[in-house]
């Protein structure tokens, strides 16, 4: 794909369940090329990108798909992880005079990503609103979602998978998890896979006292792992 002087004609004839699968495989390609510098991630694949938004006929940024008659599409592109490869993702030290990337991009960080793989029309998507949609909140290239503490001991105890961006952050304990979607079926909520992203809260907050939250992980625990109420996430 990467060496297709037509990109993306490749993505023409496709199904729309190939057409996430060959997007996705495009992002696991580019994200491991080595570039001159981490920080050039965004604008190297910036014409790509609007290429593939164009040809798909979709909104998004920063890696990130979104069309809002098949949600399923928003919630896979943020699904992705660490490849298995690679022990940590380092965040990118962007230039001052660079747009800053937001934590929920793959193109924040650098080394290679890869994407859970979920089965088709299996989940029940949870609603979360993208940056590109009109938002009272004053946080740029934010997201807006629901989120519950995540009990990571109880996790662990029952063996789910959950990938840290570096491993070094598995050790903590206190984290949320922005659910994006769940098992559907006769099972009872506990037992239901929940695909989820670990966030957590950001030193700063705004002016106005909203807390800001940042990625940290994906992956999909059942529901008994989750605990209190679900509350608003603003994912920056």
């Amino acid at each position: 794909m990467l060496g297709d002087p037509d990109f993306p004609r490749i993505f023409d004839p496709a199904k729309y369940g190939e057409r996430i699968l060959r997007f996705q495989e495009l992002y696991r390609q580019y994200s491991r090329l080595d570039l001159s510098a981490d920080y050039d991630r965004p604008a190297a694949i910036g014409g790509l990108q609007q290429r593939l938004l164009r040809t798909m006929g979709v909104r998004g940024g920063f890696g990130i798909l979104d069309d809002p008659n098949k949600s399923g599409l928003l919630h896979r592109s943020l699904l992705w992880h660490r490849g298995e490869e690679f022990k940590q993702l380092k965040p990118i030290a962007f230039p001052s005079d660079r747009e800053r990337v937001p934590s929920w991009s793959w193109m924040s960080v650098s080394g290679g990503i890869d994407y859970l793989a979920l089965t088709w029309r299996q989940y029940d998507w949870q609603v979360i609103q993208p940056p590109w949609s009109p938002s009272p909140v004053r946080a740029p290239n934010a997201f807006h979602g629901k989120a519950q503490v995540f009990d990571i001991t109880a996790a662990r105890v029952n063996e789910d998978s959950v990938m840290f961006d570096n491993t070094l952050d598995s050790e903590v304990l206190e984290y949320m998890a922005l659910v994006l979607g769940i098992e559907k079926g006769p099972k009872e909520i506990k037992d239901k896979r929940h695909y989820i992203l670990v966030v957590r809260p950001k030193v700063k907050p705004l002016a106005d006292g909203t807390v800001l939250y940042e990625r940290v992980g994906a992956g999909y625990i059942p529901g008994r792992c989750l605990r209190g109420e679900a509350s608003i996430c603003t994912l920056v």
